[in-house]
């Protein structure tokens, strides 16, 4: 393009028409520089994004910078789980007087379970456990004594619980005491020291009367 306005510019060196042909021709020239060089600004300077490399290898660790945030996950089902405490619940059964009952029986429920049931010891107690603690229970306690209920939530790992039936076992009537045996005397003896026969003193039957 150059060269034509000089060659142009050559035919009409005298012309006025000559010197406006050569600066239009210079301007077009320095458009076409300066449009050039746009393209190769954008050319470079624009970033395509990286090609995506599918790979079966370990990934490499995310930039905890860009990392997205994302919700916590539950624990491992392989790590330590907290176990619910179990309790035994320790039954005391006693008389209107206080004293422990022997024999009695006691039926504890636990809800959701089978009732279970045990005779109380010769202090009283029916222990009941292996039960988590915070588990609700129903007792009943059945006696020549008479009957006593309860019912209530297993709150500790030994939970005392006492019964008290409505009477005190009867008074056992004293048994008479056997006579010792009746034995005969003995005879009196004369001043020698021996005993008179029987019949000493007693006449003797008289035929002819």
């Amino acid at each position: 393009m150059a060269g034509l306005g000089t060659w142009m510019a050559s035919r009409n060196q005298d012309g006025d028409g000559g010197k406006i042909i050569w600066s239009i021709m210079q301007l077009m020239s320095v458009l076409v520089a300066l449009m050039g060089g746009f393209f190769l600004y954008l050319a470079f300077n624009t970033k395509t994004p990286p090609p995506v490399v599918e790979s079966s290898g370990p990934s490499a660790p995310a930039n905890p910078k860009t990392q997205t945030p994302t919700a916590s996950q539950p624990a491992s089902p392989t790590g330590p789980v907290n176990k619910p405490k179990v309790g035994t619940l320790w039954v005391t059964i006693v008389d209107a007087a206080g004293n422990p009952v022997d024999g009695a029986r006691v039926t504890v429920t636990f809800f959701g379970k089978s009732p279970e049931s045990k005779d109380s010891s010769s202090v009283g107690v029916a222990p009941f456990g292996g039960e988590p603690v915070g588990s609700g229970f129903q007792l009943v306690v059945e006696s020549q004594l008479g009957t006593g209920r309860a019912a209530g939530t297993l709150t500790m790992v030994d939970q005392p619980l006492t019964i008290k039936l409505p009477r005190v076992p009867a008074p056992v009537a004293a048994q008479p005491s056997a006579e010792p045996p009746q034995t005969s005397p003995n005879p009196p003896s004369d001043q020698s020291g021996n005993t008179p026969p029987a019949n000493v003193g007693t006449p003797p039957a008289d035929g002819n009367n």
